[in-house]
């Protein structure tokens, strides 16, 4: 529009030449196709994740029918940076207080207004890093910090299709990360994939993996609020749950990318507390 402008002024001016809008027009092509030059090869690219959708909405802990997680894949992301997910939970003790029940509230409206880029900001306000194992005894298991905990199969990154982490509180412990097709058609990532929580008990000073079964929940393990009691805590717990997609930067594969934290839902699970 500016190059339509400018030869529209310079028609008006009569003592302009015949010649010299010409040359000014020439001139500012030769500008923008410079500057559109530089500016492909000389900036950076940002590498950007989408988060996945919320299929189906947990957020009434005290009315689930059912303990599971549903969300689509996030298949719109470029598959040459995306490759699985990165899923945090945090743990509410409903009885320290009577605004404590709500504290998952706040949470999610805090953390749900995060950029995209980074975990810190979940990290620093108490969440906890979820993990999956292809074992049913998880403290066989060799643990790995590895990025991303859930990684997805290559062919399946830019694919369309619903995941669901199903929480099962019985014996035998198959809380299971299993994805799930638009044509109800059922497979997991692995033969038989397990959550299960990576804790640190602050009275043994031992680390070890746990489910989320009713005697899993110790009141010294380090994911557990600092308010929670054995005596006078409730039997029953809320756990809300948050996932980013990640991925490694092509330009620098040293680097993580994230997308904005999804709020996927607060679970309300049973308890027996221990605490030793």
């Amino acid at each position: 529009m500016s190059l339509l402008i400018l030869q529209n002024k310079y028609k008006l001016c009569g003592s302009f030449n015949n010649n010299r809008p010409s040359i000014i027009v020439g001139g500012g092509l030769l500008l923008i196709i410079l500057l559109f030059t530089l500016a492909s090869c000389g900036m950076p690219t940002y590498a950007y994740l989408y988060p996945p959708v919320l299929a189906y909405i947990r957020d009434n802990p005290e009315t689930i029918p059912d303990q599971d997680l549903i969300f689509t894949n996030a298949y719109n992301n470029n598959a040459s940076i995306f490759s699985g997910y990165e899923i945090y939970y945090k743990i509410y003790d409903p009885s320290d207080s009577a605004d404590n029940a709500d504290m998952y509230i706040d949470d999610k409206s805090k953390i749900a207004s995060y950029a995209a880029g980074d975990n810190t900001e979940l990290e620093n306000n108490g969440f906890s890093r979820l993990y999956i194992s292809d074992k049913a005894d998880i403290n066989t298991y060799t643990h790995s910090e590895i990025k991303p905990a859930f990684l997805l199969p290559p062919e399946l990154v830019d694919e369309n299709f619903r995941i669901r982490l199903k929480f099962l509180q019985e014996l035998p412990a198959a809380s299971s990360f299993l994805a799930e097709t638009f044509d109800s058609i059922l497979f997991s990532f692995t033969e038989t994939p397990y959550l299960y929580r990576r804790v640190l008990n602050s009275s043994t000073s031992v680390t070890s993996n746990k489910y989320f079964d009713v005697d899993d929940f110790d009141i010294y393990d380090n994911d557990m609020p600092s308010s929670i009691d054995q005596a006078s805590s409730s039997d029953y717990l809320y756990i809300t749950f948050f996932i980013l997609s990640y991925g490694r930067d092509i330009a620098d594969i040293t680097k993580s990318v994230y997308s904005t934290p999804l709020y996927l839902g607060t679970l309300r699970f049973d308890c027996s507390l221990t605490g030793q």
